[in-house]
């Protein structure tokens, strides 16, 4: 068996391999289901563009070889395109498949327009190149946004490059010598095998650590937040709240705690049931998370119960946000099974700079949360006077 033969075998197990990966992934497992179909049908077109390209040399003459050429790179486009759309549907990206779609269609009807023959090959080779680096760099960037928050911009750039360095170097292609027109009807193809082998590594492994990226950051998402009402959890903020104690300690900057308890709650679900609690809840939430700045961190304490950092803050515009958000939540229309139900809150404030330490900081703003219940709910309350250490007072 020649280097051809041979390379031609590793590629129908690669890509036999990379489909049934994928649609293992996404029938037997249900791991990515649309992003995994679009992944499988991506392999499958790669293969028909390297196959066509190969078969240009079996071709009579060199009319029907060089007719071959616009038909395998429209294949070989439409398998990035596939790629970036399962990409973005793998991490809930704004999909951009209808405009990629078109952009892709408006380049088939380019090729379809040039005369089939050798004066056109040096206008396919830039089409591919050009049409390709656009694709490329867009799946590129789609990974970037996907992932620099959650990990960080070096994270997002290792995901990304492969497919941003695939993207330069269809770009640099445009640099490099012109194509030889008669290349495609004969000659060794031994290049093309070796670069698709290469391409389907690259592709393929790629998108196999975004869905592993992709299932990190859902189980994280998990670990972190509350099913109901899709805030942090209460373990997750105690941890965001130890790491803002110990920057105020190194800067110098004090900060608020808030928290808020749900006035009578139990006749909110005695009244609607627990559907209603739930959904009471949910509304609860987002009425407060509406209310809040973007450096602020907002989470479920607790049963209905929330809590509230508030980033270099004085004790003043604590007292402030938290009347904003007692009266936002009380005039804001809840309604469950057609029943309206109003939902009001009692809010405590402490503020770091009056605590010693942490625990004496969460333990004051519970105190100032009870003191805003003992002065009839539905009112916002700072740690009361007579409890505050000598020191604060």
């Amino acid at each position: 068996m020649g280097v051809h033969d041979t390379l031609l075998a590793v590629i129908g197990l690669l890509a036999g391999s990379f489909v049934g990966l994928w649609l293992f992934l996404g029938q037997a497992l249900r791991v990515a289901s649309a992003a995994s179909g679009r992944f499988a049908a991506a392999n499958l077109v790669l293969v028909a563009s390297v196959v066509l390209t190969l078969q240009r040399s079996a071709l009579a003459g060199p009319v029907p070889a060089l007719a071959a050429w616009p038909v395998a790179d429209v294949l070989g486009l439409s398998a990035f395109w596939l790629a970036r759309g399962g990409v973005q549907a793998l991490f809930k990206r704004p999909s951009t498949a209808r405009r990629d779609a078109l952009g892709l269609g408006l380049v088939a009807l380019v090729y379809a327009g040039l005369p089939v023959g050798a004066g056109s090959v040096m206008a396919y080779f830039w089409l591919y190149s050009c049409t390709a680096a656009w694709l490329l760099s867009g799946l590129a960037a789609d990974l970037w946004r996907a992932t620099q928050r959650e990990f960080g911009p070096r994270m997002a750039w290792a995901l990304a490059s492969p497919f941003a360095l695939a993207a330069l170097v269809m770009a640099g292609r445009l640099l490099g010598p012109s194509p030889d027109p008669h290349a495609g009807a004969a000659g060794d193809p031994s290049g093309t095998l070796w670069a698709f082998v290469v391409l389907a590594l690259l592709l393929n492994g790629s998108l196999v650590v975004g869905v592993l990226t992709r299932l990190l950051l859902v189980l994280r998402h998990r670990a972190e937040r509350d099913h109901l009402t899709q805030l942090y959890n209460r373990r997750q903020f105690d941890h965001l709240l130890a790491q803002e104690w110990a920057r105020a300690e190194r800067q110098g900057v004090g900060f608020c705690l808030l928290l808020l308890d749900l006035d009578h709650f139990k006749r909110v679900n005695d009244e609607l049931g627990h559907a209603g609690g739930d959904a009471a809840l949910r509304h609860a939430a987002g009425v407060l998370q509406a209310g809040c700045r973007g450096v602020d961190t907002l989470a479920r304490h607790g049963g209905e119960e929330f809590a509230l950092l508030l980033p270099a803050t004085p004790m003043a515009g604590g007292l402030e946000l938290a009347e904003r958000l007692r009266q936002r939540l009380s005039s804001a229309g809840f309604v469950h099974g057609g029943r309206p139900c109003t939902l009001t809150a009692s809010l405590g404030v402490a503020h770091s700079t009056e605590a010693t330490d942490l625990e004496a900081l969460c333990r004051q703003a519970d105190q100032a949360l009870y003191a805003a219940k003992a002065a009839g709910r539905n009112c916002v309350r700072p740690l009361p006077e007579a409890l505050k250490p000598p020191a604060a007072s």
